[in-house]
């Protein structure tokens, strides 16, 4: 069973976005993960796991707070995270969750001086790991953030760059491995956050953004990637290295 970490959702009696979003992650994982059962974790509300070993693998979401944010709850999560690396247990960060990991196991995140990194962007594939297949030079996804990770954590390998977003993507040995980019983001989803922030985001940015979510992405072979992660997590469990 996989734990997914849902930080998206903030309150109790949340707005329609943060339900549809827990939602639309469990429709993404059901095609990616096919015949996996997933067990959903309101984090930032303080359902967090009793253990790491409550689940064979674990996805910490995307957030719409930042990861040096006060919230105990981040706190809490942060310390989660820490234990899982130390058990080595099988786990994928997206957006806030590829922060997340980094900030708590020895990197640092913090707003980009670039503004916001919106819509269908790519980077570059520098490294693969036995997982990443198939195998790509460059991969789209839909992005949606400030935030980004500005130093790796200790033993992390970078996967891939982008003059923007400099560490888009990377993993820790076998056991972990993170992404600034939304697969599980549709379109629709992504251009109602974007309608929301048009002032936050300033017009420029937000028309760029609308207009390239009619551009593919490779969220369906990043999805493939996450289950292959996660068949050799449970492969190195069951026969572990000597």
């Amino acid at each position: 069973m996989i734990g997914l970490l849902n930080a998206y959702q903030l309150e109790k009696n949340s707005e329609p976005y943060q339900l549809q979003y827990g939602s639309m992650f469990l429709n993404f994982l059901k095609s990616a993960l096919p015949g996996q059962k997933v067990k959903t974790y309101l984090v930032a509300l303080g359902e967090l796991p009793s253990s790491v070993s409550e689940c064979d693998g674990w996805i910490i979401s995307g957030s719409p707070k930042g990861v040096y944010d006060n919230d105990p709850w981040i706190a809490a999560l942060g310390g989660f995270v820490q234990e899982i690396a130390r058990k080595k247990k099988p786990l994928i960060g997206v957006c806030f969750g590829h922060q997340l990991v980094a900030h708590f196991l020895g990197g640092r995140t913090e707003k980009s001086p670039k503004g916001w990194g919106v819509g269908v962007r790519k980077f570059d594939l520098i490294a693969h790991k036995p997982w990443m297949k198939p195998a790509l030079s460059e991969c789209s996804l839909i992005f949606s953030h400030q935030d980004q990770v500005v130093a790796l954590p200790k033993g992390a390998e970078l996967l891939g760059k982008d003059d923007f977003c400099p560490y888009p993507i990377y993993s820790i040995e076998n056991h972990v491995f993170c992404f600034q980019g939304h697969p599980e983001f549709t379109p629709e989803f992504a251009k109602g956050r974007l309608d929301a922030r048009v002032k936050l985001i300033g017009q420029e940015t937000y028309d760029r953004a609308v207009e390239s979510l009619n551009s593919k992405t490779k969220a369906n072979d990043v999805g493939q990637w996450m289950r292959n992660f996660f068949l050799l997590g449970a492969a190195e469990n069951h026969h572990p290295r000597r």
